[in-house]
């Protein structure tokens, strides 16, 4: 019995960094029905019900992120956020951090009207912004 209650008691520790997460960044690339395609880095509220189709709304905060950007920076929650990727810490304009986890997930797709997107979560990020 101890084994199954320390393998739950490491689940759950392992996954708490996620469920506690108040924003991901992650990594988008959209095809379009049209021959249009965009990519992008996104920032995004954790309780997005689909990450993937978060990211292709392009109203969504964070859209249009350089893919590449080693200090993403966006609106989230109301507040202008911005990670640092090598140190994964979080900052804010408001005087607010926070620490950030990579998330080591699998890309996955979705496919939103007229179009088949591929996104790849990239960090987990826990803050209290986006509690409301």
């Amino acid at each position: 019995m101890r084994t199954q209650s320390a393998l739950a008691f490491a689940i759950a520790l392992a996954l708490a960094p996620f469920i506690a997460a108040d924003f991901h960044y992650g990594t988008a690339q959209c095809s379009e029905a049209g021959g249009g395609y965009f990519e992008g880095g996104f920032i995004l509220p954790a309780d997005s019900p689909d990450l993937c189709l978060a990211a292709y709304d392009a109203d969504k905060p964070g859209a249009n992120i350089p893919i590449d950007s080693t200090h993403p920076n966006a609106i989230i929650c109301g507040h202008n956020v911005t990670i640092g990727f090598e140190s994964l810490v979080w900052f804010s304009t408001d005087g607010d951090s926070g620490n950030c986890v990579r998330t080591g997930a699998s890309p996955v797709t979705c496919n939103p009207p007229w179009s088949e997107c591929t996104y790849t979560d990239i960090l987990s990020c826990t803050s209290t912004y986006c509690d409301d």
